[in-house]
């Protein structure tokens, strides 16, 4: 049986302890007394780490901790980059007893979400649910929880490939993925890509080709490339147009890395898509 399978078996209750942290300097926490209940932590932004009894993390945006009934946590920051965080506190229940449960297997104990955007929106509703919906509060805890569940528990088999590379470099490199594909691979300054990773240039490129199996250059090429495709596919802009809103110097350098990404221009390209029963002109034929 998979795990979101399981939780059609289990109630959420809402325990009422939650609410948006932002951690001050110097911040540290050494729990005295342990939890009765299980705490959902997600980290908004900032860095940090927790030991939980035996167990180790390194959190990051987008970590999701479990903290579980009867262990104790000890937790630190970096100073630099301090945590903020949602926390939620809850116990589950076997939906056919109403029983108290501690499925222990089920909950994963420290999870990086790929969507953390996703998470994060879920999070913000739960809290605006808890401070002020009475009337659907509990139908919606259970909805937004079991959301953020099936969230946790899909196959991570991808994120969790061994790329050689530590957690911090690959959120490194994912912040630089994200920058690319917000300006669609457009006028990328290096400088600002070494920033955001707190990389050299050199070492970002060895690490980036590590983790993508691409040459940095090349993926930012790609990327433009990429919106190029939509733009002629969903737009009526002129190809002119096109390669000037990517950055293009003019149409022939965009035609001639187009022609090398999808094997015809991109007028051919947009006929083939207006017209899909007759097949493209050459990929050498001109503009």
């Amino acid at each position: 049986m998979t795990n979101e399978h399981h939780l059609d078996r289990i109630r959420f209750r809402n325990n009422r302890t939650f609410g948006k942290d932002t951690c001050v300097p110097g911040w540290k926490w050494n729990q005295i007394v342990p939890f009765p209940d299980y705490a959902l932590w997600f980290v908004v932004s900032g860095r940090g780490e927790v030991w939980a009894n035996q167990h180790y993390f390194l959190l990051g945006k987008g970590s999701c901790l479990i903290m579980r009934p009867g262990e104790l946590h000890v937790a630190t920051q970096s100073e630099r980059h301090r945590l903020t965080n949602i926390f939620v506190h809850f116990s589950v229940l076997d939906a056919a007893t109403g029983l108290d449960i501690h499925p222990l297997e089920l909950l994963p104990r420290c999870s990086v979400l790929k969507d953390a955007h996703f998470a994060e929106s879920l999070l913000h509703r739960l809290l605006d649910v808890l401070e002020y919906d009475e009337e659907s509060k509990d139908a919606e805890f259970q909805t937004i929880m079991r959301l953020l569940f099936i969230h946790l528990l899909r196959p991570q088999e991808e994120a969790n490939q061994d790329t050689g590379l530590t957690w911090h470099q690959e959120m490194n490199i994912k912040k630089v993925i994200s920058h690319i594909r917000l300006e669609d691979g457009r006028l990328i300054d290096y400088r600002e890509l070494s920033r955001i990773s707190n990389m050299s240039p050199q070492y970002l490129n060895r690490l980036f080709k590590q983790f993508t199996g691409l040459p940095l250059k090349q993926f930012i090429i790609r990327t433009k490339l990429e919106r190029a495709t939509y733009l002629l596919a969903e737009t009526a802009m002129s190809i002119s147009e096109i390669a000037d809103t990517l950055g293009y110097s003019d149409i022939y350098s965009f035609s001639k890395f187009f022609k090398l990404f999808k094997g015809m221009s991109p007028s051919h390209y947009r006929h083939s898509l207006r017209n899909p029963l007759k097949a493209p002109a050459p990929a050498g034929s001109g503009e």
